[in-house]
């Protein structure tokens, strides 16, 4: 059968359009789709040590309080108790989670009132046991990306790339302070770009780290 000529001109529009190139001269690239960003959970209550974080996932309700003692339900079933990690004399300070393979990822940031440190937790909702756990030296916690199978964290002085089957570094950056002159405020969520990722002061006119994906060789720090 023959293809009209209009019909062939149209295909190839489409097929153009879909190899069209950007101002640089670069092929353009589609939207990120498995990307997600970790949810911050604001604490609830007066005091440090009596706070707690309340929060849902798909077909899950929690309440985290501040001394890890820790409560899911899933629709009308009767609560399930479990233990957050918080090392000795630790309460809870900030909280993050996001969904990932029906999972739910944990980063929680940690005080006992003269020093700070972190956890990152992959739970499985179903049993309530966590498949890994992983402990950072952090303070100011900063929200953090999923991108496939790993983790964007960041933290003042930190920012560590972890791999979600095992919980393990890729790679991490840290005395960032000392070596580019950063507030010790930490960063907003990171955003990523072809190989790049970014990483940006949570402060006015804050400075903007570019880090190789790949390696976590920083490549520049722009105001």
């Amino acid at each position: 059968m023959k293809i009209p000529s209009s019909l062939l001109l149209i295909a190839l529009i489409i097929i153009s359009a879909a190899y069209a190139t950007n101002a640089n001269g670069q092929a353009a690239e589609p939207e990120a789709t498995n990307q997600k960003a970790f949810t911050a959970v604001e604490a609830q209550g007066l005091e440090k040590w009596r706070s707690f974080f309340v929060f849902s996932s798909s077909g899950y309700s929690y309440i985290i309080r501040a001394d890890g003692h820790s409560q899911s339900t899933a629709g009308n079933d009767r609560p399930r108790n479990f233990q957050l990690k918080l090392g000795l004399n630790g309460h809870l300070e900030r909280f993050y989670f996001v969904e990932h393979d029906a999972d739910l990822l944990m980063i929680y940031e940690v005080s006992d009132a003269l020093s700070g440190w972190a956890y990152a937790v992959r739970l499985d909702q179903k049993t309530l046991k966590p498949k890994w756990i992983k402990s950072m030296s952090a303070l100011n916690l900063g929200p953090a990306l999923v991108e496939a199978e790993f983790a964007y964290l960041t933290a003042a002085n930190l920012l560590i790339k972890i791999d979600l089957r095992s919980g393990a570094s890729v790679w991490q950056q840290e005395n960032l302070e000392k070596q580019y002159a950063l507030s010790s405020l930490g960063f907003r969520l990171p955003s990523i770009s072809n190989d790049r990722v970014f990483f940006q002061e949570d402060i006015e006119n804050g400075k903007t780290l570019e880090v190789d994906k790949n390696t976590g060789k920083i490549l520049s720090v722009k105001n």
